[in-house]
């Protein structure tokens, strides 16, 4: 191994990634075969988020050494971390095939099956690590996460408390021994650990999510949605679709009935209206709360720029909502109805936007908000068009059937907005 690869591996072990890429373009350009340069200055591109030449030096480095495990191993990380699972796993498989006692390898694979919301499968993966190397405390974290989403959460804290016997400075697994007290409802634990966390790596966004999540959950309603989101995160992707498809199948059933069967009606109204309320206040809950942590000294300050906004954007409409009902009372116009009435439905699409996780999913949903909220918009105006022959007024009579068109389509886009960030938040995004 060149001395220029052995510094770009100290580099990386620093996390200097710019450095190590110009250490390893030199070595290439000394060597442009070298295997081991080609896969490490793969990990550094991945790193610095440039993903097409990352592919093609990990290509590169196959292509060089076929026989070098380490190399299918980079490119199986690098199609992994940008969201191609089936060829992250192809080449993990053949690096495993090439050295099956390469750990690292077992633990990207526990990472795949834990993206893929197969938890006994990534169980599985973590503890052929284990059984190589038994004080791994990667793969006792992954093992510990995936056993906390399949309803063993004491077992995962023990292991996890086992890990920091080995490692007492591992900032990852302090904040997922967080998540696990947290779960449980241990609060005062949970905030130890994911301060300790911050400590230890204050760029450890788990750790932060779960410092906002615990100080939310000092609230008893707060408490109750924050168990029922970390339930749906358990179920996975397909578990989610199954439980809200047949919340909504069960929702219409009822109200057909209702409607059918009049003596039924008021028995099963209390159904309808908790099912419509439960399903607005996990849209909104998020936000609000984000909302009330700014008058939280350390909340404040641990809330993310994406929270922040998010917060300020559901306060302000539900400002709006306050303001113009309020004022519908001493001006009832339509026009003052129609302003309430748009505050209110944007607080459904910017409270599902609030809650979406990603760059790509997050800037997709902020678009169709954006959408909705101009359709809004013009849906008010409507009302301050005045109605008049096209014949005498071309423009004037365009604009009030547009407006009138607004006003249709507003209502329905704001509500299908909940399946809209349920789409995006489930697909599987590639970089």
């Amino acid at each position: 191994m060149s001395q220029r690869i052995q510094r770009a591996r100290m580099l990386m072990m620093r996390s200097r990634f710019d450095m190590a890429e110009k250490e390893l373009g030199l070595a290439l350009a000394e060597s442009p075969s070298d295997a081991m340069a080609h896969a490490m200055m793969a990990m550094c591109l991945t790193e610095r988020e440039k993903f097409d030449p990352a592919v093609e030096h990990a290509q590169q480095a196959v292509a060089s050494d076929p026989e070098l495990p380490f190399a299918h191993f980079v490119l199986g990380l690098v199609w992994k971390v940008r969201g191609y699972l089936d060829r992250a796993e192809k080449a993990i498989h053949e690096a495993l095939r090439l050295d099956p006692a390469e750990g690292r390898c077992y633990n990207l694979l526990a990472e795949i099956r834990i993206e893929q919301s197969r938890w006994a499968e990534a169980v599985q993966a973590a503890e052929q690590t284990l059984g190589i190397d038994p004080e791994d405390t990667t793969a006792i974290n992954l093992r510990a996460f995936a056993l906390r989403q399949l309803g063993r959460g004491e077992v995962s804290e023990a292991e996890l408390h086992g890990a920091l016997r080995l490692a007492p400075e591992d900032a990852t697994t302090h904040a997922n021994l967080g998540w696990n007290h947290l779960r449980s409802g241990n609060r005062d634990e949970a905030m130890r650990h994911f301060r300790e966390a911050l400590r230890l790596d204050p760029e450890l966004d788990w750790a932060r999510h779960g410092v906002v999540e615990t100080l939310k959950a000092h609230n008893i309603f707060y408490r109750q949605m924050l168990k029922y989101f970390l339930w749906m995160q358990s179920l996975g992707r397909a578990g989610q679709w199954r439980v809200l498809l047949g919340a909504w199948i069960g929702y219409i059933i009822v109200r057909r009935v209702a409607d059918a069967v009049p003596a039924a009606k008021p028995w099963l109204l209390p159904l309808i209206v908790g099912y419509l309320a439960f399903a607005l206040s996990t849209i909104l809950a998020v936000p609000l709360f984000n909302l009330a942590l700014h008058l939280h000294p350390f909340g404040r300050l641990a809330l993310s720029r994406d929270e922040r906004n998010g917060s300020y954007w559901t306060g302000g409409f539900l400002l709006g909502l306050i303001v113009a009902g309020a004022c519908y009372f001493f001006f009832p116009t339509d026009y003052v109805l129609s302003l309430a009435a748009f505050s209110g439905l944007m607080l459904i699409p910017v409270g599902v936007t609030s809650q979406i996780s990603g760059p790509q999913p997050r800037r997709w949903m902020i678009l169709y908000t954006v959408l909705v909220g101009v359709a809004g918009l013009s849906a008010t105006m409507y009302f301050l068009v005045p109605d008049v022959d096209a014949r005498k007024n071309l423009s004037l009579a365009l604009a009030k059937a547009l407006t009138g068109l607004c006003l249709i389509a507003f209502p329905l886009a704001a509500l299908l907005s909940v399946w809209v960030g349920n789409i995006l938040g489930t697909m599987r995004w590639k970089r």
